[in-house]
């Protein structure tokens, strides 16, 4: 048996002895991402013969505390990749997959730029359209929800382009949102709101 083989033969051994510190991490991402569990064994198991591969055994790490973080770190990168952005909540994940429509408690965006932009009409059923919220904003503010939120520009571009860093960005953002909030969700007449 010559080295390479050797090398491939003790990876392997080493891969199937740490098959075990996949599962609790599936289980994990499983549950908190909703992705099913055996695409996510398939992509920990990846990490994990990376580890195989990259470990050197020379070195005073013992192979589990070293393949972890790689197990880890595949099934972070995709449910950062693949994974919805926006989580579904189950019930309506449920009535779709009995084919119900769901009524949606709130307008989806796409909807809610066409009907603030295009029919004032069917704006008007809905409540404030957002020209009618961006309106309230200063020019800066309405700058930055417009770059940042309706265009999808990250923070650091919107922040190179001002001049300023992306905390500034973010902060300023975060008051223009508030701006926006108050008339779509106006303080309740129970006591202590």
């Amino acid at each position: 048996m010559g080295p390479s083989q050797r090398s491939t033969a003790s990876r392997n051994r080493r891969i199937t002895e740490h098959l075990p510190l996949v599962e609790p991490w599936v289980r994990h991402y499983s549950r908190c991402s909703g992705e099913p569990a055996e695409d996510l064994r398939q992509v920990a198991v990846l990490g994990l013969i990376r580890a195989a591969e990259r470990f050197n055994g020379n070195q005073q790490v013992p192979f589990a505390a070293f393949a972890r973080p790689h197990i880890r770190g595949a099934l972070l990168h995709y449910l950062r990749d693949q994974a919805h952005v926006i989580r579904i909540p189950r019930r309506v994940q449920e009535q779709r997959s009995a084919g119900v429509q769901p009524k949606l408690r709130r307008v989806p965006y796409t909807m809610a730029l066409e009907t603030s932009w295009c029919e004032p009409v069917a704006a008007e059923r809905l409540g404030p359209s957002i020209d009618d919220l961006l309106a309230a904003l200063t020019p800066a503010q309405r700058q930055l929800v417009v770059q940042v939120v309706l265009r999808g520009q990250s923070l650091r571009s919107v922040a190179r382009s001002l001049g300023t860093s992306a905390s500034t960005v973010h902060r300023r953002l975060q008051r223009a949102l508030e701006t926006i909030r108050r008339p779509l969700n106006p303080a309740s007449a129970a006591r202590g709101c």
